[in-house]
């Protein structure tokens, strides 16, 4: 193996620039950090997501700022049907549900930094049958934002 010689990197972002893959290695952070994201919120909410109907984007939007610090924007839009759950009483059935999530954030490039920003949109529709035939529509429809900015010492 041969070492190549010249200019070391000033950081490893700028490395993975430098042989091409860095574009790609964000985009499946992000990946990453969604999957962990959705797994995190099913969990908490008891749903069962059939295999086969989960799907999702990521989108590195670009380089933007919170406060004084530079960011990567990044946005991430997950979709499913075919839900059901555990949780519902014996004999209620899921006759149809359809969840789609949109999370976003503008984290900072500095591993020091701490100002960024984030939220999201989630929203969940799902039709119950009842043992006695009765049809119930439950929609619920939840959004958060939040900001963090670091202040001078």
């Amino acid at each position: 193996m041969t070492r190549k010689k010249g200019k070391v990197c000033s950081s490893f972002d700028s490395f993975l620039a430098e042989q091409g893959i860095l574009e790609e290695c964000q985009e499946q952070a992000v990946k990453q950090i969604l999957a962990e994201a959705a797994i995190k919120s099913f969990a908490e909410t008891g749903l069962i997501i059939s295999e086969g109907h989960l799907s999702g984007t990521t989108s590195v939007i670009g380089k933007d700022k919170v406060g004084s610090a530079d960011c990567l924007s990044l946005r991430g839009e997950l979709k499913a049907d075919g839900l059901s759950s555990k949780d519902f009483p014996s004999g209620v059935k899921v006759d149809e549900g359809k969840m789609r999530a949109v999370f976003r954030g503008c984290f900072p490039i500095e591993r020091a930094g701490l100002s960024h920003s984030g939220g999201g949109d989630f929203s969940l529709s799902v039709r119950l049958l009842t043992p006695d035939g009765t049809r119930l529509q439950v929609t619920s429809i939840q959004k958060t934002d939040e900001i963090w900015n670091a202040l001078e010492k």
